[in-house]
């Protein structure tokens, strides 16, 4: 498992670094998987969703904030 990840990291690695980088002595990995839960509707009669108890990303996105705060 941890061959095919490095294999993995050294494809990017490849892909975007701006000179010759190798990938060695994977100490430690593991796998993201972001979180993204929306409300069906943001207002039933005078009743109005925002923020968090509309929309639930993990907090690694830094997308919380910003969505809470512009449907405010």
């Amino acid at each position: 498992m941890g061959a095919r990840r490095i294999g993995h990291i050294q494809a990017v690695l490849d892909r975007i670094s701006p000179q010759p980088t190798t990938a060695s002595a994977m100490r430690w990995s593991s796998v993201f998987r972001p979180s993204h839960r929306l409300v069906d509707r943001y207002s039933v009669g005078r009743i109005f969703v925002a923020g968090d108890a509309a929309h639930v990303h993990p907090p690694t996105g830094a997308q919380g904030m910003n969505t809470g705060i512009q449907d405010a």
